[in-house]
């Protein structure tokens, strides 16, 4: 524990490998857990009946699809990042980053740049970050 500790203060890049880790892990987990809450169905639901243009242009069965499998992706993103295992870690940051893509995307089609770039790319920017100090704490 002594060891861990030492490393844990002395070391930045392990220091920041584990503060990214566990906000991105907690953001995720916290995120599936919220839309959750709304009921499995309910989330899926709201999505559908949005109100920007990717929700009325694309098939409601498709972004009904995606309502359901985005809580239960950011569950498993949150709990993978969370294990600190390098191997399990390495495909939460994966799956969040595919996830974030999937934000990117319903947002460029609705014309939301401004979004992207004040919001979406810093994310990805840091989660990236974290992948990269990840794997070279874990050395």
């Amino acid at each position: 524990m002594k060891k861990c500790c030492s490393r844990f203060f002395s070391d930045p890049e392990y220091f920041g490998a584990v503060m990214l880790r566990l906000g991105f892990g907690l953001l995720f987990l916290f995120a599936g857990i919220a839309k959750l809450r709304m009921g499995y169905g309910g989330f899926a639901e709201m999505l559908v009946g949005g109100e920007g243009n990717f929700a009325k242009e694309v098939p409601a069965v498709l972004t009904q699809i995606y309502g359901y499998i985005l809580p239960a992706a950011e569950l498993l993103a949150g709990v993978l990042i969370l294990s600190g295992c390098k191997k399990h870690s390495k495909y939460g940051y994966g799956l969040a980053g595919l996830i974030y893509l999937s934000f990117v995307f319903g947002q460029a089609y609705d014309g939301n740049f401004s979004v992207i770039g004040g919001e979406y790319f810093p994310s990805m920017l840091a989660l990236f970050f974290a992948w990269h100090l990840s794997k070279k704490a874990a050395k």
